[in-house]
């Protein structure tokens, strides 16, 4: 499933996929390694939130290396 999506992104031209695992050994055979990023992101009682998520993981699809800076999701979460 997770190669289904990277080919997706990459078709799109994105660089990178996040996602935040309550057990990040999972994910870690597909690319994925954490990342220490503050979130951003808008909570479902309407408010924006910041949090340090331990469980948050990132795969680099592409040569270009991910930062570690604030990650703003822009929207909801789901």
């Amino acid at each position: 499933m997770l190669a289904n999506a990277h080919s997706y992104f990459l078709s799109r031209r994105i660089a990178f996929s996040v996602l935040f695992a309550s057990e990040p050994a999972v994910y870690r055979s597909s690319g994925y390694r954490e990342m220490a990023n503050r979130t951003r992101f808008l909570d479902h009682d309407g408010g924006w939130k910041e949090s340090l998520y331990c469980g948050g993981m990132v795969a680099e699809l592409t040569r270009k290396r991910w930062q570690e800076r604030d990650l703003d999701l822009r929207g909801p979460t789901v």
